[in-house]
């Protein structure tokens, strides 16, 4: 507990300072990369993916307990949240990892799934799921769309995947990869 502890202080105080960051920072970062998109970038990397069974799951965890032992202002917990809007789509609650024996499933919330016409890629190690909703709005139809993008689970079969569409959620299986003998 203590381990976990001494982590939430020094990531806690680690956002402090790159969500507080200076004047002359702020210049000289680029918008798409501010002070806080670069420490989140940093940590949440290829290697928390690998190391971690639900890595979303995990990332909902830091972020709650950032707020409850750093005690961090609402309006500074928006830093990651904004972070995680602008590199995955959505918000860490909307996305959910899970396993059985034999595959690893991802949850991904997407309201008004039932007009929504649903595409899934794996390249690279990454998982690109995008979509189109139609709507009818009183002044006619209107089309939006969405993608989400985040990094498969490790030893998957990228040829086997099934994606099903429910209500308000995206099911994508994924056959593990049976490791060689």
């Amino acid at each position: 507990m203590k381990k976990r502890n001494a982590f939430f202080s020094i990531v806690g105080a680690a956002t402090m300072l790159a969500l507080s960051g200076t004047a002359e920072a702020a210049k000289t970062t680029s918008p798409a990369t501010s002070g806080s998109d670069a420490f989140f970038n940093g940590y949440f990397d290829e290697p928390f993916f690998k190391r971690n069974t639900d890595p979303f799951g995990e990332m909902a965890h830091v972020r709650n307990s950032l707020l409850e032992e750093m005690k961090v202002a609402q309006k500074d917990a928006k830093a990651f949240d904004q972070w995680f809007e602008k590199k995955y789509g959505g918000r860490v609650e909307n996305i959910r990892q899970r396993e059985d024996k034999g595959h690893y499933y991802y949850d991904v919330a997407v309201n008004d799934l039932k007009d929504t016409k649903v595409g899934t890629s794996i390249k690279n190690g990454e998982i690109t799921i995008t979509g189109y909703i139609d709507k009818k709005t009183k002044a006619g139809e209107e089309t939006t769309s969405f993608t989400r993008m985040f990094p498969a689970p490790r030893n998957i079969d990228p040829n086997h995947v099934e994606i099903d569409q429910g209500k308000d959620k995206i099911t994508i299986k994924f056959e593990k990869r049976v490791p060689e003998v």
